[in-house]
């Protein structure tokens, strides 16, 4: 059974940043009903973007679908190892007209490994995202006379922004 691990993130900065607007931000609910497996992964993952003021409301959706891409990853990469265990260490299969290919199970994990590295940047949690969202946040807005939460929030996520 997959247990996520401890992690802690230290940001460069030796003094914490002072009142973003991301601080207060509650842990949004999830969309879906998530399995026993998928809210441990949903609470580790929007506790430590809290932590960090790196969470909104607005967030659920792409978290979804992140827990649930992350957990079929993890599920797969299992599945593939038993099937190697039982197979001398390969991942390698026989069609019925005798080729040899590399199992089903190689490519769905190759291929959620893909989807799942593709949308962790866009919820800031690829180190480099984490930050830059970090270092946009850091530095002050110009140009704005009133703040928009929005407009804030949005800028703070690496992906979002034209950078």
């Amino acid at each position: 059974m997959y247990q996520p691990p401890n992690l802690t993130v230290v940001v460069a900065s030796p003094q914490p940043l002072a009142d973003t607007h991301q601080n207060d931000a509650e842990i949004p609910d999830s969309i879906k009903k998530l399995t026993p497996k998928e809210r441990k992964i949903w609470q580790h993952v929007t506790q430590a973007l809290k932590d960090q003021g790196l969470i909104h409301q607005t967030d659920a959706m792409l978290l979804n679908v992140i827990v649930t891409t992350f957990c079929r990853w993890v599920d797969t990469e299992e599945q593939l190892e038993k099937y190697m265990k039982e197979h001398e260490g390969s991942y390698l299969c026989t069609t019925p007209n005798g080729y040899e290919q590399p199992h089903q199970l190689f490519y769905a994990a190759r291929h959620l490994k893909r989807d799942l590295l593709n949308w962790l940047p866009e919820a800031c949690l690829t180190i480099p995202s984490f930050r830059k969202a970090k270092n946009l946040i850091a530095q002050p807005q110009q140009g704005q006379l009133f703040g928009d939460n929005l407009t804030n929030f949005v800028g703070s996520k690496p992906r979002l922004v034209g950078g």
